[in-house]
């Protein structure tokens, strides 16, 4: 046994332990944050493509002048539109458009838009 032994750190082993830490924890925060923009980015680039496929379906009926209801498939985004006449105006309608992500039914983007009926 030791008896009679006693232990002791001297100042400089308590320096590198607690620089051992830091910097431990330093590099798990720096991986933390690294993985979230990467997801956050991701993320961003779905909501993207989701904008742009919804101007893309408005600029195709806007073309035509034939708003209509809707559905589109575009990879793992669908695209809606859906047109209902304004209440108590019988020359206006009002044409949602909205984006939602297939595999999980998340809503990425909505738009709604007033148009008018042209009379023919």
């Amino acid at each position: 046994m030791f008896v009679g032994y006693k232990y002791t750190v001297s100042g400089s082993t308590i320096i590198e332990v607690v620089t051992a830490f830091s910097l431990i924890a330093l590099g798990v925060a720096l991986t933390l944050v690294v993985f979230s923009k990467t997801m956050e980015s991701s993320n961003l680039y779905v909501k993207h493509q989701a904008v742009n496929a919804v101007n893309e379906m408005i600029a195709e009926q806007s073309k035509a002048i034939n708003y209509r209801t809707e559905e589109v498939d575009s990879a793992d985004i669908r695209i809606f539109s859906t047109v209902a006449t304004l209440p108590g105006h019988d020359s206006l309608q009002t044409v949602t458009y909205s984006a939602t992500l297939q595999s999980s039914g998340k809503q990425l983007y909505a738009r709604r838009l007033i148009k008018k009926i042209h009379a023919n």
